[in-house]
């Protein structure tokens, strides 16, 4: 889609992973594991009688010849959910082999605590068993957050991770071990606790993709910066770095992108080689309806903004768009795209003709509001034509 350049680099880093910035100093298998300066640790589990369980000892040190987990979550994510009585599993199976799990969320207290009282979701129950609770399931373990997200800074953000729920293995020795989702850390965990686990190789791989997530944060920066030169070097160098199908497909990906970022620059600053770069846009696209759309739409957009997009831009990108028309299935989005650009350059017998088509073919039951939208503007074109017929005369 042709947007101004801080939207395009916004969509860049959305599609792409790396979180770290280029000068953060990296955590990896094999880094020894930050402290845990933890906010606040929750009083969870069985108490006697009527009354609380008391808070837990905080834990801010890896104690030797011991295991943990230490496993990020939010009461917002469905899969950290799903997760929970897993982990609580894997707590009690593994407890008595000096195994720890740490779960920490970055929310506040006040939200925390209401889920607690939630009864879990699909726990397999025997008859007239009462179904248990989250709070009551991750009593088995530790819990806790940090709001000012201190400790996710030294971990998810330090490892260049930006999904949850993530898991760190720490060692016997306090080394993170492993880095990956705390669903498939069992076999891992198992290796690490009769010491077959095989860090360096495992670390080899890690520290590859993460050296290549280091380098897209960098290739973003460039690209915030409008060094398209930069960004090209650093997505160049990505993609000859790749071995896996992934990266190749990550790099590619930001290779794309510099390509369109610096397009989209030259088209909004060069009028002269404007539409040469708009054609080579459409080619790249490579026929995909749903691309060449986006940037034709945006072409509009810039327009209708006020950038000052010459009229010969405006008609290539109406033709390019009624291009991909077919007669016998029309596309009401291709259409209402057309109707657009024709009225952006002041054709608007030829924008009304085009929008009413739009709104023939029609949206899908789910699309109702982009139907509306669609004959909605038929019918400002309808009225901007009727209060020109009623015009004096010049």
């Amino acid at each position: 889609m042709l947007i101004p350049r801080p939207l395009l680099v916004a969509a860049l880093v959305a599609c792409l992973t790396g979180l770290a910035s280029a000068d953060s100093e990296m955590l990896t298998i094999g880094s020894s594991a930050p402290q845990l300066d933890v906010d606040h640790w929750f009083a969870l589990g069985e108490a006697p009688e009527g009354e609380e369980p008391e808070a837990p000892a905080p834990i801010t040190a890896f104690e030797s010849g011991k295991v943990y987990v230490v496993e990020f979550w939010a009461t917002w994510c469905g899969p950290c959910v799903g997760s929970i009585p897993h982990i609580h599993e894997l707590q009690e199976r593994y407890r008595d082999q000096g195994v720890t799990v740490i779960s920490l969320s970055d929310e506040s207290v006040d939200t925390i605590e209401p889920f607690f009282e939630r009864e879990v979701r699909g726990y397999p129950t025997e008859e007239g068993e009462e179904t248990p609770t989250y709070g009551e399931l991750m009593g088995a373990y530790r819990v806790g957050t940090d709001p000012d997200g201190s400790v996710n800074k030294s971990y998810m953000q330090a490892a260049m991770q930006n999904g949850i729920p993530c898991a760190f293995l720490v060692g016997k020795s306090g080394v993170v071990e492993w880095i990956g989702h705390p669903m498939e850390m069992e076999p891992v965990l198992n290796a690490v606790l009769d010491e077959s686990w095989d860090r360096e190789e495992f670390g080899e791989q890690f520290r590859l993709q993460q050296e290549m997530e280091k380098l897209q944060s960098e290739a973003i920066a460039a690209a915030r910066a409008g060094d398209f030169k930069k960004l090209r070097e650093k997505a160049e160098t990505l993609a000859e770095s790749a071995s896996s199908p992934r990266m190749k497909q990550m790099a590619q990906r930001l290779l794309m992108f510099a390509d369109q970022i610096e397009s989209q620059h030259i088209i909004q600053t060069d009028p002269e080689r404007a539409i040469g770069e708009f054609n080579k846009l459409v080619e790249s696209a490579n026929g995909d309806v749903e691309a060449i759309n986006r940037l034709t739409w945006g072409i509009y957009g810039m327009a209708a903004s006020g950038v000052p997009i010459r009229e010969d831009l405006l008609q290539a990108a109406a033709e390019a768009t009624e291009e991909l028309v077919v007669d016998d299935a029309p596309n009401g989005n291709l259409l209402d795209t057309i109707g657009h650009l024709y009225h952006q350059m002041g054709d608007l017998d030829k924008a009304i003709e085009v929008q009413r088509r739009a709104v023939a073919v029609g949206q899908p039951p789910e699309a109702a509001q982009l139907q509306a939208q669609i004959e909605a503007f038929l019918q400002q074109l309808l009225a901007e034509k009727a209060a020109k017929a009623e015009a004096p005369a010049e």
